[in-house]
């Protein structure tokens, strides 16, 4: 019969936790045709607040992207990115957003 000897070190998970650094999430903001303006404006603010809060608290920071397609498409690195947001499109109804 085989022993396994096991080690005695205790933890909780808050110790864990704690004891545990993390890397900033990068996220893409993915800004598609007829995106509206006020919607990829909000989250790039609401990505900016959380920055800053996080920043006061000692937590690591969002590294935020933008990837534009359509008529203002950029050529971004997506390796990595952990979160894609897709801002509001700009469409007056649901049976619309099909349409070209």
């Amino acid at each position: 019969m085989d022993i396994v000897a096991i080690s005695a070190l205790w933890a909780s998970v808050k110790i864990d936790i704690n004891r545990v650094f993390f890397d900033m999430t990068k996220v893409a903001v993915l800004e598609i045709e007829r995106c509206m303006a006020s919607s990829a404006a909000i989250t790039h603010d609401v990505l900016a607040t959380a920055n800053r809060i996080g920043t006061a608290k000692g937590a690591p920071p969002f590294k935020v992207t933008t990837v534009r397609c359509g008529s203002r498409r950029n050529d971004v690195d997506l390796r990595g990115i952990e979160l894609v947001i897709v801002p509001g499109l700009g469409t007056p109804s649901a049976a619309n957003w099909g349409r070209s």
